[in-house]
């Protein structure tokens, strides 16, 4: 068994073993709340890996995640694992140009995004790359492509965070299978392990974000998320959360 089926089958134990508890809370700007079981959370991401156009996606791929933070962009993460694809997670609001320079230096083989993201940047790449629809694990349209070969391509990486670039420019980090679980680990020790309940605020193209978001998946954590966090948002995330 590789490294990333080990990680896939310790998500899946922690899913069928949590499978009836809450695992995250999107509370989003109309007031409405979107409940994910760990059972929802593991069919979902499954069903975008296997049983949509995602499933184009092939072990080794680097596929762009562009998103803002919620159940979505969290389960296409765990989707892109269960295929053994890189993650290349970059934030959304980067102007143009800096994204097309991440994208150029990323050597993608797709994109996932949600439609915010597809009308205002991505549907660009539509001829040149697959762009999938985060949510669906769809192509926002249908098209043939040729499939190229990731030249430096490493069964060990579980996705690529950018640096911020303030001291240059910024710098691919690439986040190992192993390293992620280390540092769920450690983050674990200072969370304690009895019914951790978390409201994330850091995105997921931060390290804090990616970090914590698995470290309370294997924890069997509870994660309660907002959508489009503002100072106001996350003073009523406290007390809803």
């Amino acid at each position: 068994m590789t490294i990333q089926q080990k990680f896939v089958k310790e998500i899946q134990n922690i899913c069928e073993k949590y499978k009836e508890k809450n695992f995250i809370t999107y509370m989003m700007e109309d007031d409405g709340v979107e409940n994910w079981t760990y059972e929802t959370f593991w069919k979902r991401a499954a069903c975008v890996a296997f049983e949509s156009h995602l499933s184009f996606v092939k072990n080794g791929d680097r596929i762009l995640v562009l998103s803002p933070l919620s159940p979505y962009s969290c389960s296409i993460i765990v989707s892109l694992v269960m295929i053994g694809a890189v993650s290349v997670v970059i934030n959304p609001e980067l102007p143009p140009e800096e994204l097309d320079m991440l994208v150029e230096k990323s050597d993608i083989q797709g994109i996932v995004c949600d439609r915010i993201n597809y009308d205002k940047y991505a549907d660009k790449f539509i001829t040149k790359y697959p762009v999938f629809d985060i949510t669906t694990g769809e192509m926002f349209e249908e098209r043939q492509y040729n499939r190229k070969q990731v030249v430096d391509a490493d069964e060990e990486v579980l996705a690529i965070l950018y640096s911020s670039g303030t001291t240059s420019e910024p710098k691919g980090v690439m986040i190992t299978y192993e390293g992620q679980r280390k540092s769920s680990e450690l983050l674990l020790r200072a969370f304690g392990t009895n019914d951790i309940r978390y409201l994330l605020i850091f995105p997921l193209f931060h390290v804090s974000g990616f970090s914590t978001f698995f470290a309370l998946l294997f924890g069997g954590g509870q994660i309660g998320l907002l959508e489009n966090s503002n100072s106001m948002r996350l003073m009523e995330g406290f007390k809803k959360y």
